[in-house]
């Protein structure tokens, strides 16, 4: 039996259509070509910025999807705001396209950011873990949600870079044990790292010989890099 994604009807159907989830205009791709390929055109596909791994100073590569740049970073409020289905197709032909590290083998875990109880009752549903789901699915790797968010914490969203970096050093905590020797850390939308190098920094104080890399679909603008994640 084949195990389909989250929203999988949603991608088969664009098999069928055959329309950019982006332009939305027809895409040309065939009935039988890889999802990647029915989800936005190649016109499209070939205009989206999509940067190379960024290595950071404490030696954690960022894998990056695209630039949180128009359009996409209208894709992402409409997909975190108001769950457009064919946002969501976009921010999937990203992560589709998304090369697999080297070297992970079957005992890694890609863990999304968490949230917490209250927010997932305000937004309705949970962003991040929708596109972790659909990565674990295309890189064949687990998810491991044993980090944990408090509640009551500041959202990032609207602060200072300095005033990210101070609010989430002590946002999480691990809820179970880690058995895997490699760890994926995951999150949509990454700005000043803040919030993916409080996770490293909980998961190196507990198990400091696990291998950490970082992924998200969209960073920064184009040029921006982020010399102080995970120091």
């Amino acid at each position: 039996m084949i195990k389909l994604p989250s929203h999988g009807l949603a991608l088969l159907s664009s098999r069928f259509y055959r329309t950019c989830h982006l332009c939305h205009q027809p895409s040309g791709g065939g009935l039988f070509e890889p999802i990647g390929s029915a989800l936005v055109c190649q016109e499209c596909h070939h205009a989206l910025n999509k940067p190379s791994k960024v290595l950071h100073a404490d030696g954690v590569p960022l894998l990056v999807g695209a630039f949180y740049e128009t359009p996409l970073n209208h894709v992402m409020s409409a997909y975190k705001d108001n769950e457009n289905l064919s946002a969501l197709m976009v921010l999937y032909h990203l992560l589709y396209h998304l090369p697999r590290p080297r070297g992970l083998t079957k005992r890694a875990v890609i863990v999304p950011t968490p949230t917490t109880p209250d927010r997932l009752a305000k937004r309705g549903f949970y962003p991040v873990l929708t596109l972790a789901k659909f990565l674990s699915y295309v890189w064949k790797i687990p998810l491991w949600q044993g980090i944990q968010r408090h509640e009551n914490t500041t959202h990032q969203r609207g602060l200072g870079r300095d005033e990210r970096l101070n609010n989430v050093q002590n946002d999480f905590y691990l809820r179970e044990s880690l058995s895997a020797h490699q760890v994926v850390l995951f999150d949509d939308v990454v700005t000043t790292g803040a919030t993916l190098s409080a996770m490293a920094q909980l998961l190196r104080a507990k198990y400091p010989n696990t291998k950490l890399i970082a992924t998200c679909v969209l960073h920064g603008k184009q040029g921006l890099h982020l010399p102080e994640f995970g120091r």
